[in-house]
């Protein structure tokens, strides 16, 4: 009888101290590959590729990869060159999407987004049942370098209340769709343009706030140091959001703490009961 009320007693110690635990927050790293990347882009690797590129490619070539190389020439080559290039290329080859994916990203980074918006008619037309995607985010982008769109209404997150958005509010469509497409703009920005602006500030701040949403708030937090350093406006909204998340992490400990002092008083009783029925047994 006593050994089943130790086992008994026992068991229901082991599942509360599960329960416990699931107080303290997850550390996922499901999107730190990304921020590596993001954070980690230098030009130097773009210049050795360029040169590569231009002694081994021409009209023959693969593509993607002659796509590539006049990317890169309105980025850091010869600009004028590259996007006369593309134009061509947009001649030859009117129905690719590629082609003119590329060539609005480079009508862009040449600082002429009125004209990207024209070839990003045609992605969009290419891909005329895909909604929501890249495409129709890039656009918005382009409409925010032109100063017809809010850039905080590129990703449309209603973040204006954080603590609404990070607790109460439900993402409408796929949340994972929408940071894979954010990162793919914020990858192409700042690979391809030099500057730090107001722009990728926002979007490394939309993809901190889905992230510290989704899955890791420390992880948000990173993503959030990063938006600062490329728009200095945004201090005090990352201020808001790293004290919130502050808070809640003093709030758990303190939960932790609390629920940890209470089950000490059972786990002091077990102790005794265990002593005394090994001291029976011996008896």
């Amino acid at each position: 009888m006593r050994r089943r009320l130790l086992i008994y007693c026992f068991s229901i110690l082991f599942v509360t101290s599960l329960a416990t635990a699931q107080v303290l927050p997850s550390q996922t790293d499901l999107y730190n590959i990304s921020l590596d990347k993001l954070k980690n882009i230098t030009k130097d690797s773009l210049k050795t590729q360029l040169i590569k590129l231009q002694q081994t490619t021409n009209d023959q070539s693969d593509l993607l990869q002659l796509l590539h190389k006049n990317l890169l020439e309105v980025s850091i080559g010869d600009q004028y060159l590259g996007l006369q290039n593309l134009e061509n290329l947009s001649s030859r080859y009117p129905d690719n999407y590629d082609v003119w994916n590329t060539y609005a990203w480079a009508l862009f980074i040449a600082g002429q987004p009125d004209k990207s918006l024209i070839a990003n008619d045609k992605c969009i037309a290419i891909h005329a049942r895909q909604l929501g995607g890249s495409d129709h985010l890039f656009r918005k982008m382009a409409l925010s370098a032109t100063g017809k769109l809010p850039v905080k209404e590129i990703t449309q997150l209603k973040t204006d209340d954080y603590y609404d958005f990070l607790v109460l509010q439900t993402i409408t469509g796929n949340s994972d769709s929408l940071l894979n497409q954010i990162h793919y703009l914020l990858y192409n920005r700042l690979v391809f343009l030099p500057q730090q602006d107001s722009i990728t500030g926002r979007l490394l701040l939309d993809a901190g706030d889905l992230i510290a949403k989704k899955t890791d708030r420390n992880l948000g937090v990173e993503y959030y140091a990063l938006a600062i350093k490329n728009d200095s406006s945004l201090i005090q909204a990352v201020k808001t959001r790293t004290d919130f998340i502050e808070d809640g992490k003093r709030s758990v400990k303190s939960t932790f703490n609390w629920a940890s002092a209470i089950w000490a008083i059972p786990l002091v009783a077990m102790a005794v009961i265990g002593a005394a029925f090994m001291k029976s047994q011996k008896q």
